[in-house]
Order: C-alpha cells, then sequence, then structure tokens
C-alpha cells in the first residue's frame, strides 16, 4: 500500500510563519545589541590610541601639541585682520608621527597653513596641497556608529577639550563678535582656554593641577560638519583654525565642555560644533582623561561636575563617575 504524507494545513503553516517571525523579532534587538557593543568597544580603542599618542608627543617635546596654533597670540574672538594666512596644523595632524603615521604626517607642508572650512572661499588663498590632504578620510578619527564614518568621508569624531564653563561671565570664555543673520548675541562658537587643547596651547602635564585623572583630554563628538552636510562650513579632522578677519573665526577639532552631554539629540551642526560633545552610543559619550584612560561618561552626570572635568586648573577636581 502506498503511504500516505499528510501535508501542513494553511492554518499549520501561518502558525509556524508566526512562530518564526516572533523568533526573528526576539533575535534582531540582541544582535543590534550585540553590534553597538563591539562599536562601543573600537570606539574606545581609538580613542585610547589618541590620548596615547598625546602622551608620545608630550614625552618628546615637553608639552601637549598645540589645539590649533595661529599666528594670534590673543583669542580669536578678539582678533582682527587675517584671512587664515598663518593657521597651523590641528593637534590632530601634529599626533600622526606618533600613531605610526609619520608617511601621512610628512605629505604635509607644515609653513604652508592650513584650511578651517573645507572648501574655502573662491576668493581665498587655495593651498592646494594641504587642502587636498585635509580632505582625505582618516579612519583613526571616525566613530563606527557614526553613519558619517565612511571611506570617502574625512569626519572627526573625537576632539580635543579646550576647557569647560558656563559660558558668558566665565573669564576663561569668548565667542565670536555678533554677525550679522544669526542670533545674538553670537555664541554659536565658542573659545576656551582652560583646558589642555586649545588655541596655541602649551600644556604640560604639571599644568595640570585638578588631577591627570579628574581631567579631560579628549572627548566624542557627533556634531562635527563635515564635507557630507549641507553646512556651507564643512570641516574635516585635518581643519585647523578658521581665521577671517572679524568675521568666522573660530576653532576646529575641539569642543568645551559647556553644553551637556547630547544635549542636542541630532546629528552634525556647526550651532554645538565647540560647545557640547556627544555620541550616537546611547545614554553617554566617551572621554579620555589626561592620565590615557578612557571611560563611558553618562549624559546624566550633573552639568556643574561635567563642566569643571573640562578645566586643567580650577582647584575644584571633580572625579568622573
Amino acid at each position: 500500500m502506498p503511504i500516505s504524507r499528510r501535508a501542513f494545513t494553511l492554518i499549520e503553516l501561518l502558525v509556524v510563519i508566526a512562530i518564526i517571525a516572533i523568533l526573528i523579532g526576539l533575535l534582531l534587538p540582541a544582535v543590534q545589541k550585540v553590534r553597538e557593543a563591539a562599536a562601543r568597544t573600537k570606539c574606545q580603542n581609538k580613542l585610547k590610541q589618541l590620548a596615547l599618542g598625546l602622551h608620545v608627543a608630550h614625552d618628546a617635546n615637553g608639552k601637549f601639541p598645540a589645539g590649533n596654533p595661529t599666528s594670534f597670540t590673543t583669542p580669536l574672538c578678539t582678533t582682527n585682520g587675517g584671512i587664515q594666512n598663518l593657521a597651523g596644523p590641528p593637534w590632530t595632524v601634529t599626533v600622526l608621527p606618533y600613531l605610526e603615521a609619520s608617511a601621512r604626517f610628512e605629505e604635509f607642508n607644515k609653513t604652508q597653513g592650513f584650511h578651517g572650512s573645507i572648501p574655502d572661499e573662491p576668493s581665498w588663498p587655495q593651498r592646494t596641497q594641504n587642502l587636498a590632504l585635509q580632505q582625505k578620510p582618516n579612519a583613526a578619527f571616525q566613530c563606527p556608529s557614526d553613519p558619517n564614518s565612511r571611506p570617502d568621508i574625512p569626519n572627526n569624531n573625537y576632539f580635543g577639550v579646550m576647557g569647560g564653563g558656563s559660558g558668558s561671565g566665565d573669564p576663561n570664555w569668548c565667542a565670536p563678535p555678533a554677525q550679522s543673520g544669526f542670533p545674538q548675541p553670537y555664541f554659536y562658537w565658542v573659545i576656551y582656554s582652560n583646558g589642555v587643547l586649545f588655541q596655541n596651547s602649551t600644556v604640560r602635564l604639571t599644568d595640570v593641577t585638578d588631577g591627570t585623572t579628574n581631567t579631560f583630554l579628549l572627548g566624542e563628538t557627533r556634531y562635527q560638519d563635515p564635507p557630507s552636510s549641507a553646512s556651507i562650513y564643512k570641516s574635516t579632522w585635518a581643519s585647523a583654525a578658521r581665521q577671517h578677519g572679524s568675521n568666522w573665526n573660530r576653532l576646529h577639532n575641539l569642543a568645551a565642555t559647556q553644553e551637556a552631554i547630547n544635549a542636542h539629540p541630532g546629528g552634525p551642526s556647526q550651532s554645538w560644533e565647540t560647545r557640547a560633545f556627544g555620541s550616537f552610543h546611547q545614554g553617554g559619550c566617551h572621554f579620555a582623561r589626561v592620565d590615557g584612560s578612557v571611560s563611558f561618561v553618562r549624559d546624566t552626570i550633573g552639568l556643574d561636575a561635567y563642566r569643571r572635568l573640562g578645566q586643567r586648573a580650577d582647584g575644584q577636581v571633580a572625579e568622573v563617575p
């Protein structure tokens, strides 16, 4: 006798499909969590390497590199004159030899001048050699959780900490002059000098009197406007200080602990680039301390303590939670 084979009924088939869908639904969040955990670990390791590179640079030169070297000794927000004619290489470039990237460092012309906004306006001096190099991506500065971290985008997710504070009224703080068409007072791009990496900084470890464990050196950001954005003030991992007379003076690849972590949950924005740190990781972002250690700082940290962690010598020690 032939053996009878009972097929699935339609209802049974639908039940099996539903069970499979439920299992997939349960599995996907777990896979996403594993991927994000791996991305966070990779991001932390990248920040650690940058911090160690800065320490090697300190050992070689007796000081940390300048955050943004300029030809002006006064803060950019009080300076008039010059079209960024002597903006030097930012810390992101000067640290390259200490990241086993000497060949890339040597490609730059350190006396030619570096661009701030990328590309500059057509009427400005186009330092072709450095401009082209500044627009070449560098994976060492890219967080894997950032959608802009791609082989074709020269973004930077790791900024130097130039200081911290509440902003207006702080003696270590200033902002560029008011500009037509922007909110007044003009507090978009702030400039601090009470951290470790800032305009023309020459900070030594002995200058960090609040303690190297309790002072931020580098922080993670989501706010840089890379060349892929719609902003006209685009910048890259190698952008230098931008000096254009009394207009649009600003620092690049530096930020302050002024606004709370992830205070602005959106992506790149010139409004917050120098005023806040943040990340695409849930709940906070990574910071490297001056002692070289890296930790994930929650965005629930108290604002006063957070601001003090950006300062090297305010006499009020704030411990990293």
